[in-house]
């Protein structure tokens, strides 16, 4: 059974950019409730354990630095 090691493997974040993200849900937008979600730690132990890709998607997929740009 193959293992994984630290940092050896990749995995990808896909962030949804469309224009739905800036409807209001539950108090926020959809777009805020993304961002809590990755500030809330989620990102940093991903990061921990994989090299992480960042992308962006909406029409079309972009690799993207971070998910704020």
């Amino acid at each position: 059974m193959a293992e994984l090691r630290p940092q050896q493997n990749i995995i990808a974040v896909l962030v949804d950019d469309s224009r739905s993200m800036t409807i209001s849900d539950y108090g926020g937008t959809r777009e805020s409730q993304a961002v809590k979600a990755l500030e809330s730690g989620v990102l940093d132990e991903l990061q921990k354990k994989f090299q992480v890709r960042l992308y962006r998607v909406d029409a079309v997929l972009r690799a993207s630095q971070s998910w704020t740009n």
